[in-house]
């Protein structure tokens, strides 16, 4: 059997740059327990960990989230559906006072 992750995969996992397909399979892969991948990791880590690369993948995803937020259809669009039915109930209940 194939291994489900390539040594090239693990690279661009630790250097930032893998996909998120590619990140949920790592993920999933070494939570497994896969202690090749997780010593082969390690050693990436130790090779090439830039001082920035925490703030990097934060400041990823920060943005990724503000993008959902914005989007249209993302969730700042149901959150002011669920304020707006707030409101509206809201005033219904103060009406019957």
């Amino acid at each position: 059997m194939e291994h489900p992750v390539s040594r090239d995969c693990l690279e661009r996992f630790a250097a930032g740059a893998a996909t998120c397909d590619e990140g949920r399979t790592i993920a999933l892969h070494l939570l497994k327990g896969c202690a090749t991948c997780a010593a082969t990791l390690r050693n990436l880590n130790r090779q090439r960990a830039p001082m920035d690369a925490y703030d990097r993948s934060l400041d990823r995803f920060e943005r990724g989230l503000r993008a959902e937020v914005q989007a249209p259809s993302g969730m700042l669009t149901v959150l002011r559906a669920v304020l707006k039915k707030s409101e509206h109930r809201v005033e219904e209940l103060l009406a019957r006072r």
